[in-house]
């Protein structure tokens, strides 16, 4: 499998995804050892700050990962308001992910959650509150409930 990692981030096409910690899919016990080596010096170019979002493409795939608010956890994932489940981090950072690109990959899947695009569009993200919105999908990570923040 060929990957590019981008700082930049482009809309993703409709279709099927999981969203799921990528250390999950593509990390050294579950995958080449070199993606996920490469996948965690681009991450953290100084070696402690994340650079933020950013897209990958495996074999023309495209996909995109970022950092969650407080690192590890489950964080709720939502669409059309509707609670789905809970997304389980253990790197610190989650990733939307087709998942045709992971046919024949063994990963355990309820650790992530399976939503449904259904335009091509591109993620909107809360500052470095670790939130995302995609379509008609939000992922919380910054405390909120109902996919609303929480009011202080």
């Amino acid at each position: 499998m060929n990957w590019n990692l981008k700082a930049e981030l482009s809309s993703l096409p409709q279709g099927k995804y999981i969203i799921i910690d990528p250390c999950y899919v593509f990390g050294d016990s579950y995958f080449d050892p070199k993606f996920w080596d490469e996948f965690c010096a681009f991450s953290y170019p100084d070696g402690h700050k994340s650079r933020g979002p950013f897209a990958v493409e495996m074999d023309g795939k495209k996909w995109f990962t970022w950092s969650t608010a407080y690192g590890d956890g489950c964080y709720p994932v939502t669409q059309n308001a509707k609670l789905l489940g809970s997304a389980g981090v253990d790197a610190g950072c989650l990733a939307m992910i087709p998942l045709e690109l992971l046919n024949g990959l063994e990963y355990d899947h309820e650790l992530g959650v399976e939503v449904e695009l259904h335009t091509n569009d591109s993620p909107d993200f809360d500052g470095n509150d670790g939130d995302m919105a995609i379509d008609d999908i939000f992922v919380c990570t910054c405390g909120c409930v109902d996919g609303e923040p929480e009011e202080e």
